[in-house]
């Protein structure tokens, strides 16, 4: 994936200024509670399944933690109803297809993006990234890493942020679809996280909870890359409320 000059330049100010201003960002989304209802229950739902088990076999063979799963990708839009590619596969499609993905991760269970070395973050992104990139079946729609990174987020939360259209992309590419193979977007974004995740790893991991029990006010604080995921949101707040 070749990007231009000053799509990288744009990157490489906009990761300055978050890292920059990060405590602030955080906060802003936070504050706004722009998301709440299914999307943070089943989310808290999801991850409390997964830190109850101490090894990654045993997630594989817990049907209530896909069952979590489904119903929080549901309520993160990544299916609706009517026309349009929206739409997650039927459950025991999904399940099977959910566990494929993570049985080629479990090397990463437990892992976090605080702790990463330079080499660490190339495994990631090289491994992450294909595995990202060949596992359909999740969704019906062409493009997976939207709903792949979603689900795998919910697999190695302090490891893999979320990726979505509105403020992941819109951050790093000023647009809402990839532009480029799923892998190479994957590892360009993961990189930047990365840098920021190595200025912050005191703060990160200072209100990052481990378990459903944290207090309300940062509720969405759910891992270490949900804490990077939350402050990019809140940059991009800011940045829009402020216009151009």
């Amino acid at each position: 994936m070749k990007l231009r000059k000053a799509t990288l330049e744009r990157q490489r100010q906009r990761v300055q200024d978050l890292s920059a201003r990060f405590q602030e960002c955080h906060e802003a989304f936070l504050t706004s509670e722009l998301f709440s209802g299914p999307s943070l229950h089943f989310h808290r739902r999801t991850i409390g399944r997964l830190r109850s088990h101490v090894t990654a076999r045993a997630v594989f063979d817990d049907d209530q933690y896909f069952e979590c799963l489904y119903a929080t990708l549901t309520a993160w839009g990544l299916h609706r109803m009517g026309p349009g590619n929206a739409k997650l596969t039927d459950f025991q499609t999904f399940k099977s297809n959910s566990r494929s993905l993570f049985e080629g991760l479990a090397s990463f269970f437990g892992r976090s993006i605080l702790t990463l070395t330079d080499q660490g973050v190339t495994e990631v992104c090289a491994a992450i990234g294909r595995a990202i990139e060949d596992q359909t079946g999740l969704t019906r729609a062409e493009s997976v890493l939207v709903a792949n990174t979603k689900a795998v987020h919910h697999f190695l939360p302090d490891l893999v942020p979320p990726i979505d259209r509105s403020y992941t992309l819109w951050f790093f590419f000023e647009r809402t679809e990839p532009p480029g193979p799923a892998k190479d977007v994957f590892g360009c974004i993961f990189e930047r996280f990365a840098e920021i995740a190595r200025q912050h790893a005191s703060s990160i991991s200072g209100v990052a909870a481990d378990s459903p029990g944290a207090p309300a006010a940062g509720a969405w604080d759910s891992g270490h890359a949900k804490v990077l995921d939350n402050a990019l949101v809140g940059w991009v707040r800011l940045r829009r409320k402020a216009g151009p």
